[in-house]
Formats: structure tokens, sequence, C-alpha cells
């Protein structure tokens, strides 16, 4: 599908790069936190560009380089006035998802009735409609933008009702019917030409954004960047350089071979899963060669002091019953 889907923007967009930017928290000892922020291709199904910031920095659209000529996509972190205006600013076309609450609009110099725009929605199927961005107690140039409404399938709908209760159950506080309405839909905001991009296409080109929580999910499962073995912020940031170094070869090499969109070798589709997993095995055992039985024994023999146990108040139970025979 993701092929497909890519093939098809691809064409529209005239070959344009379909970028997806996302951030992680990777906890270390200490209650050290450190976030990740990843840029990923879709059409190449790869990282493009990454940072390793304290969490003091947040998530921004245009925190990673933007290319002139990209679709850059985000989630619901990623909808700041200043980081939309400075992503289209740099030539690059913004497709991301909001909350009624995320942005101040206008349409037709009127604020947002987020209620009967919801209502409308239900009626038609989904709505598109042009809005203007402007940012709140601030002088800002505003951004004509087009706001798109889709209906969410009923058991996502649910589900997502459910979490907004729960949520105002645990700030015990009233859950605004705003927010129970819109949890029955996906709102996204976006630059690109009614034209050329129809609502249809959006809603296609913004199912891309999980590409990029799967290789995050590679990231911590697969390559363990989030096993941070320190606290001091030289040794952490190695840590992390070095991982993304190896995520860096380990993309590379799948690309080299054809295995991930839009080429594939065979009609049933590589899993990127399973050749991450097998080639970053390969590539640590060809960087650390696992030890034979000889290289561990005069190991065991010339390291005996590093391995005894630590001093200890309390006798260990084999000193007991060597005593004792």
């Amino acid at each position: 599908m993701l092929a497909r889907v890519v093939k098809e923007l691809g064409t529209k967009s005239g070959s344009r790069p379909i970028r997806i930017v996302d951030g992680s928290r990777l906890e270390g000892p200490g209650e050290r936190v450190w976030r990740l922020h990843l840029c990923y291709d879709a059409g190449l199904a790869r990282i493009v560009d990454a940072a390793i910031t304290t969490t003091k920095e947040g998530e921004r659209l245009d925190r990673l380089t933007v290319m002139p000529g990209e679709i850059r996509l985000g989630d619901r972190g990623f909808p700041q006035p200043d980081g939309i205006r400075n992503t289209l600013a740099a030539g690059a076309d913004v497709l991301v998802r909001l909350t009624w609450n995320s942005l101040q609009l206008t349409a037709n110099g009127r604020p947002i009735d987020w209620l009967k725009l919801f209502k409308r929605a239900r009626e038609q199927g989904s709505l598109d409609m042009p809005v203007r961005v402007h940012k709140a107690h601030s002088r800002f140039e505003l951004l004509d933008m087009r706001l798109i409404i889709i209906k969410k399938p009923p058991a996502a709908a649910a589900k997502a009702r459910v979490k907004a209760r729960r949520a105002s159950q645990k700030n015990q506080r009233r859950t605004d019917p705003r927010t129970l309405a819109g949890a029955d839909y996906i709102v996204l905001l976006t630059s690109l030409n009614r034209e050329e991009f129809s609502t249809d296409l959006v809603a296609a080109l913004y199912r891309l954004r999980w590409q990029i929580e799967l290789a995050i999910k590679r990231l911590k499962s697969i390559l363990h960047i989030d096993r941070l073995p320190a606290k001091h912020p030289d040794l952490v940031r190695a840590w992390l350089h070095a991982h993304l170094l190896l995520a860096l070869l380990l993309d590379e090499i799948t690309a080299s071979l054809g295995l991930v969109p839009p080429q594939q070798l065979s009609a049933r589709p590589m899993s990127i899963w399973r050749t991450t997993t097998l080639l970053a095995a390969a590539l640590l055992a060809a960087i650390w060669p696992p030890l034979n039985i000889d290289t561990t024994l005069r190991a065991l023999i010339t390291r005996m002091y590093q391995l005894a146990e630590p001093p200890r108040r309390r006798k260990l139970q084999m000193s007991v019953a060597n005593g004792l025979s």
C-alpha cells in the first residue's frame, strides 16, 4: 500500500519528497531525559535528518532542515504558527493534524465555530474549506491554509471518546463538548493546493505519517537506542549518534538491495522489520565479533580480579559450605 500511495502522490506532485517529522523521549539513568527529533522520507523509506536535544526544546516543523519543494507532515504536536510559517517560507508545503484548540483560526473573518463545523462534516461526510492561521497576542502575518475534517471509522471514534472522558476524569474537569464532538473526526491543516490534492488524496498522504512511528519503534526495539547507559551529556550524545549512524547504514544497505518501496523484487513486499533485524545482527557481528572459547578462557585468566565478587560483610553461602566440608 505504501508504494502505491507514494507512487500516486509522486505523480500528482511532480515527485516531490514526502517527509515526516516526529520526536521521541529517551529516558536515561539519573532521571535524565532527552528528545530525539527525526525526519523520515516516505518515498525513500529512510531517515534523512535527526537532532538530539533536551526536553526543554520542543517539537517544531522547522527544527530539522526543510528542503524546498518537499511536503512536510506532522502530528498534533507540530501545528505552531511560527513553525508553519518558517516551513512555508523555506519553499515546502505543510500537512499537520489539529485538535480544535491547537491554533487560532478564522474563516470569512470570523473565529471558527467548531461545533457547527463538526455538524456540517457529519452531514456532508467530510469538510474542506479555506481558513486563516493567526497567532494569539502577537504580530503575525496571517497564513492562508485549508482545513479538512474527515469522519473516523465508528470503532476509532468510540475509542477516542472514551480516551477523552478518561483524560477529563483524571484531571478532574468537565469534558469540553468540542472535544467529544471532535473525537469523531480527523482534523487536518494543509497548504496543499485543492486543484492538485483532493480531500481523499490529502487523507491518504497523512496516513503515511505512521511510517515514522515504525522507524522509531525499530530504533528502540531492534537497535535499542533508548537504553542509555550513561548520565554525562557527552557520553549520551556519543551513544545516540552511534546508534543513529548504525540506523543510517542499515537504511542505505536496505535501499541498495531494492528491498523497500517503491522498488520491489517480488510480488510479496519485503518486511523492513525483519530485514533490519537481520542486517543489524550482521553489522554488529562485523564491528564486534563474538568471542571464541580460547579468547574467553584467556580473558578469565588475565582478568580474574575484575571478575571477583565484591567485598561483603556477610560470607557467601559457598564459602560457608566449604568451611563445613
